[in-house]
């Protein structure tokens, strides 16, 4: 069951974000980042029906390097994170800030890379990270934390489509991971837009399959669902200032030859400041 908890925290953080960048930052500008979220993953099991409840809380820090036309470089730096999950009857927690926390698998992975700075340049709305890659044994799991934090970077900025348009402008984006695993659909609306906020709203379909590995074992996943993102940013700085992120997806996954129902859903807010 905490690999099922592992893979639902997973393909939450994969899906996240909307690509965006506009911005009109100072160089040397930090900024605190906490990114929480709520998820029910419900799976059946020989016919048995269970839900697991996952809060989790990631505090991090932003600064700015470098702002040209063309590109924003900066640096991302993970400094907690925190979190609690219930499962059968049984609720167990984990603190970055607790030395205990270290042993947990679930959570291994991700406590590793605390206080790590990542330095991203962003072109275009699509970010980059700079430094050497995972081992290849973790690339799976890490891939998709990478992912979570790559998207969160990336929604930091006003969609630059969006600049001199009224409310009401429509555009849509597709995106894919280079293995066709992941692949997203969006309409985007600016929903909002005045002398102190832009908002845009995107609903998202989206679809993850293919095997991944996961504490050594090999996991078949094939899922679909939707995703509706608001996100509000500060007209003056361009910077985003919250996103809330509805999330629903069903289908099953593979694991040792069992094939597995799930059903997650989840609530994802992000919150600069």
């Amino acid at each position: 069951m905490m690999r099922l908890t592992i893979l639902s925290i997973c393909l939450i953080l994969v899906t996240l974000g909307t690509k965006a960048q506009d911005a009109k930052l100072p160089v040397g500008k930090k900024v605190q980042v906490v990114q929480e979220s709520k998820l029910t993953n419900s799976v059946n099991m020989m016919g048995t029906d269970m839900t697991t409840d996952i809060n989790s809380t990631t505090y991090s820090t932003a600064e700015i390097k470098k702002v040209t036309d063309s590109s924003i470089v900066l640096t991302y730096t993970t400094t907690r994170i925190k979190g609690h999950f219930s499962m059968m009857g049984q609720d167990n927690s984990y603190d970055s800030n607790d030395s205990s926390s270290v042993s947990n698998p679930m959570v291994a992975s991700q406590l590793k890379n605390i206080n790590q700075p990542v330095t991203y340049t962003i072109i275009n709305g699509k970010a980059q990270s700079e430094g050497k890659k995972e081992a290849e044994e973790e690339q799976s799991l890490a891939k998709m934390l990478d992912a979570g934090r790559e998207s969160i970077v990336e929604g930091f900025f006003v969609p630059s489509k969006v600049k001199a348009k009224t409310e009401g402008f429509k555009w849509s984006s597709d995106e894919k991971s280079d293995d066709d695993a992941t692949k997203q659909s969006s309409i985007n609306t600016l929903s909002k837009t005045n002398a102190t906020e832009i908002e845009v709203t995107a609903n998202t379909t989206m679809t993850v399959k293919g095997k991944v590995k996961m504490m050594g074992m090999d996991v078949n996943q094939n899922l679909s669902g939707s995703r509706t993102t608001l996100s509000s940013y500060t007209n003056k700085t361009g910077l985003l200032s919250v996103s809330t992120q509805k999330i629903a997806m069903s289908g099953t996954v593979e694991v040792m030859g069992n094939n597995i129902p799930i059903t997650l859903k989840g609530v994802i807010t992000t919150t600069v400041q």
